[in-house]
């Protein structure tokens, strides 16, 4: 088996990165090292961690978004995200002490909530949620003190799934809401009626089958779908493209807003399912 058939169509440069990434999902199982799985190395190269940057820039994207008083309003509804993990933490004078990974869920949760509230039928609504490359579960955390979901699934890599059921575990409030699905066990029945669905920087690194595979099984079948990607080559250009022309014309689609227009190519991603 090649490692692409382990990792179920994730490709990254550096199988030796995926390789330890996988190991400390592993490792994290173990209640003493989950107490700082946030602080391993392997761990940090993919997901977790980075630099007084990634802090400031994603507080000044908070700083001009739509509706940053949703976030300076409710600091401990973000903030319960670095109660676990042990996590990098920084300090700035409005909002005290922070890691720079949880003020990105917090931008894109603004996002996220503004983007229902603008063409949804209220958060009220969103009762179903599958979010595609789960992390280890905190974006879902931050939402759940936004959204009253009855349902939210996190697909990713088999290892990855219990990193998650072990995380949101730790949260009374999340109990018989969460489940994981193994990408490997996903196929066209996994889902019948999705409400929302999120893909935030996961599908641009699958390979073009697999990425079809998820807007087949997940995007097509969802009301509203918010997704994040990286379109700094032409190989991923094109498979954008290609990802959003396989929605048929029961679908809009925005794609004009760049996330970052100083530090990389990333834009969002709007699709709306148009009801017949």
């Amino acid at each position: 088996m090649n490692n692409n058939e382990k990792n179920y169509g994730w490709v990254l440069p550096d199988t030796i990165q995926v390789n330890n990434y996988l190991e400390d999902c592993i490792n994290a199982y173990d209640d003493e090292i989950f107490k700082n799985f946030k602080k391993l190395e392997g761990y940090r190269i993919i997901l977790e961690g980075g630099p007084k940057n990634l802090f400031d820039t994603f507080l000044d994207h908070i700083d001009n978004s739509s509706d940053p008083d949703l976030f300076f309003d409710n600091l401990e509804k973000f903030r319960i995200n670095d109660s676990l993990g042990n996590p990098d933490i920084y300090e700035e004078s409005r909002i005290g002490r922070f890691s720079g990974s949880t003020l990105k869920y917090a931008f894109n949760s603004i996002e996220i909530i503004d983007f229902i509230k603008k063409y949804g039928n209220g958060i009220d609504k969103i009762k179903k949620i599958v979010e595609i490359g789960g992390g280890y579960g905190g974006l879902c955390l931050i939402l759940s003190g936004f959204i009253e979901f009855d349902n939210y699934t996190l697909v990713d890599l088999p290892e990855v799934c219990k990193l998650i059921e072990k995380y949101l575990s730790k949260f009374s409030h999340l109990q018989g809401k969460i489940n994981t699905i193994s990408c490997n066990n996903l196929n066209e029945d996994t889902f019948d009626e999705i409400d929302f669905a999120i893909g935030i920087s996961s599908l641009g690194e699958c390979n073009l089958d697999t990425q079809l595979k998820y807007f087949d099984t997940i995007i097509k079948k969802s009301s509203l779908s918010y997704i994040i990607r990286n379109l700094d080559t032409r190989e991923r250009l094109n498979e954008h493209r290609e990802t959003i022309n396989f929605l048929d014309d029961t679908f809009l689609v925005d794609d004009t807003e760049r996330i970052e227009p100083v530090y990389s190519s990333q834009i969002a991603i709007y699709i709306k399912k148009i009801t017949q």
